[in-house]
This record gives C-alpha cells, structure tokens and sequence, in this order.
C-alpha cells in the first residue's frame, strides 16, 4: 500500500485512492478465496480481509487476478473450472484459499460457506477436494497452492459418522503425499498436519500477516516460505507451525528479479501502458527498484498520456500530494478528471473530494455526491477492492450529514451497510454509531455492538474504541470494565486519543484495572498532546490536585487553556476558578467572569452559579441582582445542588 489508513472515511479514501493497478502479466494466474461468511457455522473474521489483501499484493506483482469472496459450492466449481483454463500454458498459477478445511480419511477438503456437513457420506458432495485443486494448476510451468485454511471447524463435530473408523479432522489437514505432487508444485500449509491455525486479533490471520510481509520481496519461493514460517511461530510461541511440501527443481520468484525489471522495461520503451504504470508504480513503492517519485512521475506520465486511466489517476494523487512534482491541486484535479471519464472509480472518489474540500478546484458538494456516486454504484474495482467502499462510505457520509443532498438517514444507512457488507471496517464502526443513537434505524445497542466488533476485530482502532465504551458502560454487552479496558488498551495503543483518554480514566478509577494516578496520567498526557480537549482538562485536574504528578498550578492553568479554547465547558468553568481564586496566576475577577461567561453559555450549571454569585457581587462585572438571578435560575435547572438556596437567598435580599 502506497499510504497508510486514516481514521475517517474522507482521509482513508484520500489515502487509498493512491494505489496504482498492476495489470496483468502474460503468464502469471491466481486464484484467491476467501470464505467468511459461513451460513450453517459462523462467521470467521479474517478470510475476506485475508483474500483482498493477498490480492492486492499479487496484482501489485503482475498477476492476473481472479478474487471470490464467500464463494457458495457452484461459485467456487466454476472458478476452478474458469481456472483450469486460465493455468493452461501459465508460468505461475497460484491458488490461496482462507477459511475452513478439514481432512476425512486422509483426503483434504475446502469448505464453501453454503456446506452443512451433517452427515460424513455428503461431505464430498458438498465441498472441494485439494486434489481438485491441483488439478486446476496442472498446466502451468509452476504450481503454487497456499492453504490458511485449518480453522476449528465446529460442524465437523457435530456431523454424523457411518463408519466408526473414519477419520475426520475437525478442523486440521492431512498429510500430503509428495509423491503424487507434479513437478514445479510448491504447496503451502498455514499449520502442521492436523492441527488448526489461528484467526488472529487483527486484520488478518497470523499466517497471511506473515505471507503479506514477504510476498512481495525477491525471494526465492522457498526462502519466503520459510521467513513465513519463522514469523508465525514467534507470533503463536510455536503454536501454530506453517510446513510446505514441494517438488521444485530450481530457484522461483514470485516477486521483482533484475530480469523482471529489464522484461518491464523492454516492454514500456516499446509503448506498453500497462509496463510503464506498472514501472511508476515500482518506483513509488520501492518495490524492486529504488524508490524515487520522479521515476514514478516519469512513468506514470508516459502511461497517462497514452490515455490508461489508472496511470492519470496514480499521476493525479502525485500532484495532490507533492510527491516528484511541486503540488498542484488543479492538475491533480486534471488528471483524476480524465482518469474518471473512463469510468476509474478510484479517480472518482478522489474527484468528489476535491469536490468536497475545495481542493484544485470550486467547493461543490452537489458535486462531490454526483462522482462519489458514480464510484459507490460500481460493484467492485479491480486494482484495488478497497475503493468502493470507501467510495460508499463517503456517500453514506454526504447523506448522513445532508451536503450536497437533503439529508437522508435511511440513504446514509443503506450506503454504509453496503460498504460494510464488503469488509470496509469504517463504514461497520459508522453502523455501529448508527444504531447506537438510533438514526435512521430502530435504536439497537446488540447491533451496534456486534458492528463495532466487526471493524474492532479488523484493528480499526475506532471501532475498538466504542465497543469499549458498550463494555464500560452495559450496552448490547454484559457491563464488563476488563473488556472495556482491553479493547480501549488496544485502540489507545495504535495513538487513538479517545481510548487513550478513556483508559486514562480508567486508571483513574480503578475501573478494569488496579488504581493508578500515574498510568492514568500517562494516557491522559499522551491524548492531550495530540490535540484532545477531554484529556487536556483531564491533565490539568490532576496537576491541580497533585494526583501521579507533583502539584503545579501553572501546569494546570496552562491545560486547562488548551481545553477551554477548544470550547470545553468545564475547563472554561475550572480555568475561571484559577482566576478568581489566584492560583497559579494573579488573582484576576474580570478574567474569572469571562471565563465562566463562556462556560456558563455553552450550558454548564456549575458556571452558571459561579457567573451569578459575580454579578451578585460585582466582582468582574457590574453588581446586577437581576442577572444574577436570571443565571441562579439557569443553574438551577441544570441541576446545581445550590442555586435554589441561593435564589431564596437573593430573593430576600432584595428590596
């Protein structure tokens, strides 16, 4: 990936638009499946997320990629059918497969997510042998198969036997005999023989984390498998242990060779478009070349001009954001322009947010809805399966917020619920907050909870932080702080600064976890420095009462600022009383006043008493029972324990 993921839909999109597409090399075919969505056994979180990326990788190395997610029975006989006749005469035909598998009587099988396994005698009916699966690579030069597929397989234990002696996995593979394997065939399995491999806690699977971080370096195919292997077992502490089975003969590479580079090269200086985004695109990521912008700017540029959209749309996110080239919005805008006139969705999102923002072009929102749409009402995009959704997402954005469109809660639903159903974590965590506060749908904390799990599970950190914020506090969960805790630990340490606040408090508390001023300080420092005015009033209350740090009242004025002029109430209130008290600065009654002014205004009954006792004493202001009253009355409804006292009080004061 070309840019690392953002936390809103707006600043992911921005970032995701720059992948460049890698079309398809002569000679190198893959097949990728993933299976998530099982209907008789549950969803498993990973396999979706791990066939889009692994996807994405091998298009980014040349192959011609064919992707089918949550694939029923008939879906996946014809993918394999199609395959058998894309791998005839290939170099490479590689297969990836995530999700489950199991063995029966040493003869291993993929799971659809349509099987139901009730019964040993229809397993072979109701699934895909890996021998089918090898079959479908037998006419490439190199055969490659990799298996994340031994997860624990709970309809395998329910299933009834004929035999007594059958053996049936619940969940492992069975030994391959190498034997039978035909030259040139490297088959890769995520776990030992017989034993399941682990879904993980992030986005993917231990074994495709793993496989992703080396499969696009130059290695040889046996070398990248076993720093697969190596990086797993450190993962699991040797739990889960990858193996392969081979009959290779000679060196492979999957990824850039100096000779690939030069066949790259041969290509683009005879005027091949795809070699030429392909070489911009290597340049921009390093990948088997040095990484250097203008060489990527170069290429893209001679691809662009040949009129190949991807090209104009990598050239476009250059410009944008100045990467070998001076940026220039208005020609970044230009070439996204042409790229989406042939229909490029990733050139379309990035048009309607320029259109959004105001960026190398006039702000139009009307404007920005109408090419978003145009990218969210494509099914998929080929180079890059992250673009539709995030396309979706920000259309359910501009209807959620009515920009560009009359708002319309039910349109925003139905956008995010689109993307989400595609795996895009942020559009999931939108669903989430959409539950949680009812709009557009019947308000439903179990849903909510069960889509900010979606997106928590995938590390969106988010996500992980509101599923927290259900644990802590009983919705659509068991009231549960230990869980709380642990999934706003997980957020705050990817420098999500609500969960760092959140546990903060939670140290604070002793909430979840033993009491603990300074922890609790410590998260509350790292929030507050990134900007988030709950934490700054945060810091700047335990600096005033000296809780996990010595006390010091101009490092509690000084917080206490940052938080008030960001228009946190009860800062504006707490900086007033440092004023009118003199502490840590000059004893000031004009600045109190104002300060609770500001936080009496934005609604705070503790501010609102404060702010009447000054116009009662005319301290600040000018001496005035009946604004005092009127702001008595104001605290009073706002729930001050004090102010109806005071009321009375003043009430018989008067003349």
């Amino acid at each position: 990936m070309r840019a690392t993921k953002a936390v809103s839909a707006l600043l992911v999109a921005l970032a995701l638009v720059c992948d460049a597409s890698v079309a398809a090399a002569a000679g190198r075919v893959a097949l990728v499946v993933g299976n998530s969505g099982y209907s008789h056994i549950g969803t498993l979180p990973n396999p979706r997320n791990d066939a889009t990326d692994v996807s994405q990788a091998l298009r980014r190395l040349g192959f011609e990629v064919r992707t089918e997610l949550d694939t029923d029975l008939e879906s996946l006989v014809d993918a394999l059918r199609a395959f058998t006749v894309r791998s005839e005469g290939a170099d490479v035909a590689l297969v990836f497969y995530a999700g489950h598998g199991m063995s029966m009587d040493d003869v291993n099988y993929l799971l659809p997510v349509d099987a139901r396994l009730e019964r040993d005698t229809q397993v072979r009916f109701e699934t895909v042998t890996l021998d089918d699966v090898l079959a479908a690579t037998t006419g490439a030069s190199l055969r490659v198969v990799i298996l994340d597929a031994c997860r624990d397989n709970p309809l395998v234990r329910t299933m009834r036997r004929t035999g007594a002696r059958r053996n049936v996995s619940d969940g492992g593979f069975a030994n391959l005999d190498r034997s039978l394997l035909a030259d040139e065939t490297f088959v890769a399995y995520a776990t030992a023989a017989g034993t399941k491999a682990a879904d993980g806690t992030g986005r993917n699977s231990p074994y495709t984390d793993a496989l992703l971080k080396y499969l696009e370096q130059p290695l040889d195919i046996g070398i990248l498998f076993r720093a697969v292997r190596a990086q797993v077992m450190d993962a699991t502490g040797s739990k889960q242990r990858p193996h392969q089975i081979h009959t290779l003969r000679r060196e492979h590479y999957l990824a850039a060779t100096d000779e690939l580079i030069a066949e790259l090269y041969r290509r683009a200086d005879q005027g091949d478009v795809v070699a030429q985004d392909e070489l911009g695109d290597r340049y921009e990521t390093g990948r088997g070349v040095a990484l250097d912008y203008g060489m990527a700017v170069d290429w893209y540029r001679r691809a662009a001009n040949g009129g190949y959209a991807p090209a104009q749309a990598s050239l476009g996110f250059l410009y944008g954001n100045g990467r070998g080239v001076e940026q220039d919005h208005r020609t970044a805008v230009e070439w996204h322009r042409r790229a989406a006139e042939q229909g490029d969705a990733r050139a379309q999102n990035n048009l309607g947010i320029a259109y959004e923002r105001g960026q190398g072009a006039e702000q139009d929102s009307v404007t920005a809805v109408d090419w978003y749409r145009r990218a969210a009402e494509q099914e998929h995009y080929a180079h890059d399966s992250l673009v539709v959704p995030v396309a979706r997402t920000n259309l359910g954005n501009m209807y959620r917020d009515g920009r560009g469109v009359e708002q319309d809660a039910a349109a925003a639903v139905e956008w995010y619920r689109r993307a989400a159903d595609q795996g895009y974590a942020n559009a999931q965590n939108e669903l989430g907050i959409i539950y949680s506060n009812g709009r557009g749908v019947e308000q439903d904390d179990r849903a909510a909870v069960e889509w900010y799990r979606r997106a928590a599970d995938q590390g969106y950190a988010n996500a992980q932080n509101n599923l927290g914020v259900m644990y802590k506090n009983g919705r659509g969960v068991e009231q549960d702080d230990r869980a709380a805790v642990e999934w706003y630990r997980r957020a705050a340490e990817q420098g999500n600064a609500a969960a760092q606040t959140n546990l903060g408090w939670m140290y604070d508390y002793g909430r979840g976890v033993e009491h603990d001023d300074q922890a609790a300080v410590g998260w509350y420092r790292r929030a507050a420095e990134q900007g988030s005015a709950v934490a700054q009033y945060n810091l700047g209350y335990m600096y005033r009462t000296g809780e996990g740090v010595e006390h010091d009242y101009q490092a509690a004025i000084e917080w206490y600022r940052r938080a008030a002029e960001q228009g946190h109430a009860q800062a504006q209130n707490s900086l007033g009383t440092m004023y009118d008290r003199g502490r840590g600065v000059e004893q000031d009654h004009v600045a109190a006043a104002m300060w609770y002014r500001r936080s009496a205004d934005l609604g705070n009954p503790t501010a609102q008493h404060n702010l009447a006792h000054k116009y009662e004493l005319g301290e600040g202001v000018p001496q005035d029972y009946e604004a005092a009253l009127m702001w008595f009355r104001e605290a009073a409804e706002g729930g001050d324990p004090h102010a109806a006292k005071d009321i009375l009080r003043l009430n018989a004061r008067r003349p």
